[in-house]
């Protein structure tokens, strides 16, 4: 942006001196100017949400496609927010399985055996073109069987 700023700016004076070339250069401008805001990509936001029915705390550790690793604990029967992915362009529908490298959740001792990088388990909504919200419920019978 500064670049384009600093072009329009040596265009402008030269423009000046000249009365020939600044019509010329009044149509150049307005087309480095389009090109300028048409160029810029839009961005599309995820976000993801677990919805923790057991009567205990969990414990989600997960890491991203750029392996980044967090931790997030829920409190028994509640729902929060866990992460915010942004990228460039409009929403993909599969994104889960890019979004997340590994998935783990924990309560107490006990570790699930479901994978929930299926997402077949999470209710999205599609918000928008560049808007998207992904549910997922862990329930006490998650702990109890193995997929």
């Amino acid at each position: 942006m500064i670049l384009y700023y600093r072009i329009i700016k040596v265009i402008y004076i030269n423009m000046t001196k000249n009365a020939n070339i600044a019509k010329e250069m009044k149509r150049i401008i307005v087309v480095i100017l389009i090109t300028c805001f048409y160029s810029c990509d839009p961005r599309a936001d995820y976000y993801y949400y677990v919805k923790n029915n057991c009567e205990e705390e969990i414990c989600i550790v997960m890491t991203d496609y750029n392996n980044r690793t967090s931790r997030v604990n829920l409190s028994a029967k509640s729902e929060d927010f866990i992460y915010h992915d942004l990228l460039i362009n409009k929403v993909k529908y599969d994104r889960i399985e890019y979004t997340f490298d590994s998935f783990i959740v924990t309560k107490g001792e006990d570790t699930s055996k479901i994978n929930y990088l299926k997402k077949e388990l999470w209710k999205i909504e599609l918000i928008s073109d560049y808007f998207l919200e992904g549910y997922l419920i862990i329930n006490p019978e998650d702990f109890e069987r193995e997929e």
